[in-house]
């Protein structure tokens, strides 16, 4: 008995604090994403481009180049160099043969740590807390409406149909929250990877580029996430609202009244 007293209790306490979000809690937070996205952290002013002028620009510095006549000096000993022919240059299909421009030394030294895009890395630090709080407060939606369903009976079950359906949803905007924080950690790994190859190939301007280009996608994308989460509080607390009669009684007492 004593168990059974205290799972109420806490059944009873679950119930009022899901309730308690829904209808106190998520028109606040909606509010408070929706400034989010109006602050400067997450808006461009008008005609302002994301470039490496406001990011911390790739600071991998380029090597030298020295010229020679065919040969090429890597730092590597007379024994391993190589003599280019313009014949058999052009038999491989290569550019025509001419000066050749070689590293000085094959890794350029870095005197300084690499740092992080800092205008992601501010957007981050505000929509990760933002989105796993989301996902809690779900789950605690999630949790009331699975209490108020009541046991399976024969007929006068609409009202457990709309309880399911509102349950749907609330799952569905769980898991996307979910995707969301994968695609947020995600960033900072990719772009790692992406700096590796400029460490490693300083002179191919191109992965400088699309260093550059992958931040301007991923800050897009982090506001497409806010405005998502906004949406979700929003829609979230209009559909729950809207049936809240339903998910609190989803059987009519007066079975009668159907007929």
């Amino acid at each position: 008995m004593e168990n059974e007293r205290s799972i109420l209790k806490l059944k009873e306490e679950i119930m009022k604090e899901g309730e308690r979000e829904i209808l106190d809690s998520f028109p606040v937070k909606a509010v408070e994403i929706h400034a989010m996205l109006k602050s400067k952290t997450f808006t461009l002013k008008e005609g302002e481009v994301l470039t490496n002028d406001w990011a911390e620009c790739v600071s991998i510095p380029t090597p030298e180049l020295s010229q020679t006549n065919g040969s090429v000096d890597g730092g590597e000993s007379q024994a391993k160099k190589r003599r280019v022919s313009p014949s058999s240059v052009q038999e491989e299909g290569q550019p025509p043969a001419g000066p050749l421009y070689v590293y000085k030394t094959r890794t350029p030294t870095i005197r300084a740590v690499l740092q992080c895009n800092g205008r992601i890395q501010a957007m981050t630090a505000l929509l990760k807390p933002a989105l796993m709080t989301a996902q809690e407060k779900l789950n605690s939606i999630k949790l009331w409406i699975t209490l108020n369903i009541p046991k399976v009976e024969d007929g006068n079950n609409f009202g457990v149909s709309v309880q399911e359906e509102v349950l749907g949803e609330v799952v569905k905007c769980e898991g996307d929250i979910v995707s969301y924080l994968d695609q947020v950690n995600r960033y900072f790994v990719t772009r790692a990877k992406m700096i590796s190859k400029i460490a490693k190939y300083p002179l191919i301007e191109d992965y400088r580029q699309s260093v550059d280009e992958y931040d301007q996608k991923v800050f897009h994308n982090l506001r497409v996430i806010v405005q998502e989460l906004r949406n979700t509080y929003l829609l979230t607390h209009d559909l729950v609202v809207k049936n809240i009669d339903k998910i609190r009684q989803p059987r009519s007492a007066n079975m009668g009244a159907l007929y």
